[in-house]
């Protein structure tokens, strides 16, 4: 949807929902992670603020599982970090 606010609700579902999941499959917590960055390269500062947080909450699931060291995590953290130095709205 075109709209900010579907894609904010369905950024903040996923954030929601994937620490409680144990038994979710780990390629597809990285496609999540994958589609929830995407968040960030937009302009409405509340769908760059659920982005990061999505991903931290996914970041957290990836490392209890010991996936900390791999290309998909260092591309998280660039992603993360780049929004954060970059973003003009304070609240990031």
């Amino acid at each position: 949807s075109g709209d900010w606010r579907v894609r904010e609700s369905a950024i903040l579902a996923i954030g929601a929902i994937v620490p409680s999941c144990p038994g979710m499959q780990l390629s597809t917590v990285l496609n999540l992670v994958v589609e929830v960055l995407q968040g960030q390269g937009q302009t409405h500062p509340l769908l760059v603020s659920i982005s990061c947080w999505s991903a931290s909450r996914m970041v957290d699931w990836l490392v209890d599982r010991g996936v900390g060291g791999g290309q998909e995590m260092q591309a998280i953290y660039r992603a993360v970090l780049a929004q954060v130095e970059t973003s003009p709205h304070p609240k990031v």
